[in-house]
């Protein structure tokens, strides 16, 4: 039963006068300012977080949790035993424990820090090699790539410290064993608040009601929000094991076409192991001994895939491999005689019950708000374990919500109005949705053997990792091309409508007028999410690429270009080395906007229309082979002259900026590339961008026609298609959907040339 609950204490500072308003009455029973529904790791870490702030800490909170959790508060670490349910926690996320006073209640020498992560090619044996200063988040003292815990031992750092704010005064009760029975709309004395029906036969009343209850969030369903996403066919399977090595400073990864398996170092001698795998073969690893599980591991690291599969068959196929471990051994012998990189280390014990499994989801809700209602963790959204983001991305949400909450309680708002709640969805929305959809690409790319797809990933991976000066502008130009590609999707989407849309009237269209009530007529006819961002997933995955590639492969060219590493290049320089990069970067990601093109001038009821990218690319493969996969390749190439262009004048902008300041003794002569201001990075990514685009813009019209599923067929090659469009439509044929193209080409050349200058500046401040 619940206890009646203490007075709230009175807040009497002026800034805060205004709350007064909104605060509850003290004979109110059962009534919160926030109920948290879910004690798992995320809602209790909200409860910490609102606890230990001190904007919120007068608030009334209650965490309800079905679970008991008496055992997870007694916890106490057993040497040489740990869970097999564990996180990999960022810097980030260490900090906001840090930050809410969580990271004193940890076990000393019980979270284990890593600065060192090796990742390889299960089919071409292709690797990338991380250390803590090639990622954006290495700012902390000792340098680490991320934090090894147990999803136990971090609860219970939590408890502990949440009972700790319950004794220095703030108002929360934890309700464990209660099970929500039903919620409601209330309507006590005229107040639309949730209402929580405890199977206790207690309700609660809450201002702001927190779903943190899982994918199968019953908060989410009171709040009328859909999940959207599906189920991968595949399970990850747990285990914890004993090492042959004490090292504890590398995790490794390795992708196989069944799915990754990563080794992630949890103490000297020890790792857990988070194996995504077919739920078949998961059933089959679960169920084999001890020593075959073993043998299994070690082969799933160091083995072919080929061998892996000669393996799973004799299990299928007879019951059981009697003459396992000899077959391992010898293959093993052989393949370490012939590699040329580091292998991990051998598993020789598996803790006992320790191996178990669950099923792989990508989910993300249509909303992370209502009135009165906020999502958070694994009720918003679900990932793919295979960047072990999934945490990182609830405990965001948390920091993100507590900020959102402290500023409208300062401002004396109305903490459960949707208008305050907005400023939380707005930060956490989209930053989601990329995370999620970078593992989900991720997932596809490296879950297969085509041999096309593995020779592709293979150049990137090991060229990148050779290549250690140019780590940082592939890692620069990925996050760019992510992010603005994702913002600004819908005026791609409208720009190539135009662009394929042969009909002579649509020329005379006002240009801007066009624009507007396409976006409308879409909007009204589709949906949001499914019409401005069809196609959003091969736009995303192409853009990705292209940028990386493209600042990677330009970066390279001109480190070969240059005399040595003081030398400056010449503008016919930095013309050759954008055309060069430009070049092979078409030539890498043409099938990506064949794919793109489609589906954007398509809806998702169109017959035949690809319904996402991976179907694309299968269908294209098969049904159009080669042919179909790079067509619209030579405007492509013609293409390059608008990076070309760019990208020179952008250089030369910054070398005559950089030399001017030199001049007039702003920076030290020696210092050739100084950090501009923001402005000086926008003026001069504007400029270049629109000389280039204006110019070249015909030849999108071209690729577009050429790749559109309807109109492929209508155009015998590029120079039939331009006698065709100057016939029949005039030269300003040519320049459909520009005006689109310009409002997109515009904040998505600000966003990526300072995501990627900062980026850049970043990895060159944090190289030691």
């Amino acid at each position: 039963m619940l206890s009646r609950l203490p007075r709230l204490s009175p807040i009497l500072s002026k800034t805060n006068y205004a709350r007064r308003f909104y605060s509850l009455e003290a004979d109110v029973k059962n009534a919160y300012d926030i109920v948290i529904v879910g004690g798992g790791v995320c809602g209790t870490a909200l409860a910490c977080s609102i606890a230990s702030n001190p904007l919120l800490q007068h608030q009334r909170v209650a965490l309800v949790e079905a679970m008991d959790l008496t055992t997870t508060m007694n916890w106490s670490p057993q040497p040489d035993h740990f869970s097999n349910r564990t996180v990999s926690l960022t810097p980030g996320s260490m900090r906001l424990l840090q930050c809410i006073g969580v990271s004193d209640h940890l076990a000393p020498g019980r979270a284990n820090p890593y600065s060192d992560m090796r990742v390889w090619d299960g089919v071409t044996d292709a690797q990338i090699h991380f250390d803590a200063t090639t990622l954006p988040d290495t700012v902390t003292d000792d340098h680490t790539i991320a934090t090894m815990i147990e999803n136990t031992h971090l609860q219970h750092a939590l408890l502990k410290r949440l009972e700790q704010c319950r004794q220095e005064g703030a108002q929360v009760d934890i309700l464990q064993k209660a099970r929500v029975a039903a919620i409601q709309h209330g309507d006590k004395d005229g107040l639309d608040w949730p209402k929580v029906e405890l199977e206790n036969g207690t309700t609660l009343n809450a201002r702001l009601l927190i779903g943190a209850d899982g994918v199968n969030s019953p908060v989410r369903t009171f709040a009328g929000i859909d999940s959207l996403g599906w189920d991968y066919d595949a399970q990850g399977l747990v285990a914890t094991l004993k090492l042959d090595s004490l090292d504890h400073h590398t995790a490794w990864q390795r992708f196989l076409p069944t799915g990754p398996i990563a080794m992630l170092p949890m103490g000297e001698g020890y790792a857990s192991i988070v194996w995504s795998t077919k739920p078949h073969l998961a059933k089959l690893l679960k169920s084999v001994s001890e020593a075959d599980f073993i043998d299994m591991v070690n082969a799933a690291f160091r083995l072919s895939h080929v061998d892996m599969t000669y393996f799973y068959n004799q299990f299928v196929t007879e019951g059981e491999f009697p003459s396992l471990a000899s077959e391992v051994a010898w293959r093993d012998d052989v393949m370490v005689r012939s590699t040329h990189h580091p292998l991990p280390p051998k598993v020789v014990a598996v803790q006992e019950h320790s191996r178990a499994s669950f099923p792989l989801r990508l989910r993300n809700s249509e909303r992370y708000i209502s009135d009165r209602v906020a999502l958070i963790g694994d009720a918003a959204h679900t990932t793919h374990p295979l960047a072990g983001q999934g945490m990182n991305q609830g405990l965001l949400d948390v920091e993100s919500l507590t900020n959102v909450l402290a500023t409208g309680t300062c401002e004396g708002q109305d903490i459960g109005n949707i208008h305050l709640l907005r400023s939380y969805a707005s930060d956490r929305y989209v930053k989601n949705i990329v995370m999620i959809s970078a593992c989900d690409k991720m997932h596809r790319l490296f879950g297969t053997d085509v041999a096309p797809v593995t020779w592709l990933r293979s150049l990137g991976l090991s060229t990148v990792n050779g290549l250690d000066f140019v780590k940082d502008q592939a890692l620069a130009g990925f996050g760019a091309g992510l992010v603005s590609t994702t913002i600004l999707h819908p005026l791609d989407v409208i720009k190539i409508r135009f662009q394929v849309d042969a009909a002579k009237h649509s020329a005379k269209r006002p240009l801007i007028g066009g624009t507007i009530k396409s976006f409308k007529d879409i909007v009204q006819q589709e949906g949001v999410f499914r019409g401005l961002y069809r196609g959003v997933s091969p736009s995303v995955a192409g853009a990705t690429a292209s940028w990386g590639f493209y600042f990677w492969w330009y970066s390279l060219i001109k480190k070969q270009m240059k005399k040595d590493e003081q030398g400056k290049l010449a503008a016919w320089q930095h013309l050759l080395a954008s055309a060069e990069a430009g070049a092979v970067t078409a030539i890498m990601t043409n099938p990506l906007w064949v794919i793109k093109t489609r589906m954007c001038t398509t809806t998702r009821y169109t017959t035949n229309a690809y319904s996402g990218l991976w179907d694309g690319l299968t269908r294209l493969a098969k049904e159009e082979g080669i042919r179909g996969l790079y067509r619209g390749m030579v405007p492509a190439l013609f293409g390059v002259s608008h990076g070309a262009i760019q990208f020179m004048a952008y250089e030369e902008m910054k070398k005559w900026r950089n030399d001017l300041r030199h001049s007039q003794g702003e920076t030290p002569k020696e210092e050739l590339n100084a950090k501009l201001s923001t402005l000086e990075y926008l003026v001069m990514a504007v400029s270049s961008k629109t000389t280039a685009a204006v110019v070249t813009y015909p030849y999108q019209v071209l690729r577009s026609r050429l790749q559109n599923q309807e109109t492929k067929d209508e155009y015998r090659g590029v120079v039939d298609c331009i006698k065709k469009i100057k016939s029949a439509e005039g030269y300003v044929g040519f320049y459909k959907g520009l005006a689109p193209s310009i409002i997109r080409v515009l904040p998505g050349t600000c966003i990526t040339f300072l995501i990627y200058e900062n980026m850049t500046q970043y990895f060159k401040d944090h190289a030691t």
